[in-house]
């Protein structure tokens, strides 16, 4: 879990992450990202300057808010880096 822009993100290991609403801790259904760049499972998510990453094993994807999203999730996939992380 990590929180950025005024939203809590929780990643769950089947490659997706939920945001809250804007300011609270309600989780809606349907406001989930798949990290879909490279298919492995999620292990970490971290906001630093402005932009979250989340982390598998074999890849890191990174999200900013840039453009509006119609799916409900708050953020874009900007890039994936073809390099994860070894542990959570």
């Amino acid at each position: 879990m990590c929180f950025g822009d005024g939203y809590f993100f929780f990643a769950i290991a089947d490659s997706k992450c939920y945001a809250t609403e804007i300011n609270g801790t309600n989780v809606a259904a349907l406001d989930f990202a798949s990290a879909e760049g490279m298919q492995d499972e999620l292990m970490r998510c971290v906001f630093y300057s402005g932009q979250l990453y989340l982390a598998g094993p074999g890849s890191i994807e990174v999200w900013d808010d840039s453009s509006p999203n119609a799916t409900g999730f708050p953020f874009n996939r900007v890039t994936v880096i073809k390099r994860g992380i070894i542990s959570k």
